[in-house]
């Protein structure tokens, strides 16, 4: 069995264990009032974002540039194993570099109290006119991009977030 496997299957039997006596999900993985969302990385994991920050710029498979985008939301009505419709953009010197719609699934973290959804690819596709001769990679290096994220939970309610990151791409400050 692979580590990530193991994992996923030990995180489903904590959250299913942590639920409180009468059987209710831990406070804020629970359907509620004004619920939250906030922005983070992670391809596996949530990890918090302070304004910024510093995130890695990945180099894809397919030739592609991404960060990997993780979410943290509070009283938000999702059922784990079911997707909520998502989206999330990418601006940088006021210009939409990046935007994925997916399909999120949130899971129960009993150690926060939160539902949180991790692995999402935010690709970024920078124009001519913002390359000016770049490469990809060059141009994003040190950028300042604004990130914003939108979930529509179960009962209809849009939850937005924010966070302001800095890309960092290591391959090409190995290279220099």
């Amino acid at each position: 069995m692979t580590r990530s496997l193991l994992r996923a299957c030990l995180s489903a039997a904590v959250c299913a264990c942590a639920a409180s006596p009468s059987g209710t999900a831990p406070d804020g993985c629970a359907a509620g009032e004004n619920p939250t969302l906030d922005v983070g990385a992670g391809a596996s994991e949530y990890s918090a974002l302070d304004d910024g920050d510093a995130v890695e710029l990945v180099h894809g498979a397919q030739g592609g540039f991404h960060v990997v985008i993780a979410l943290d939301g509070q009283f938000l009505d999702v059922v784990e194993g079911s997707r909520v419709p998502g989206q999330i953009t990418a601006t940088i010197d006021g210009v939409e570099t990046a935007v994925t719609s997916p399909y999120l699934d949130f899971r129960c973290n009993p150690d926060t109290g939160t539902v949180q959804s991790f692995g999402t690819l935010l690709i970024f596709t920078p124009t001519e006119d913002q390359l000016q001769g770049l490469t990809p990679p060059e141009f994003l290096q040190g950028k300042t991009a604004e990130i914003h994220a939108e979930v529509t939970d179960r009962d209809g309610r849009v939850v937005r977030a924010d966070r302001t990151v800095v890309l960092h791409d290591a391959l090409l400050e190995g290279a220099s």
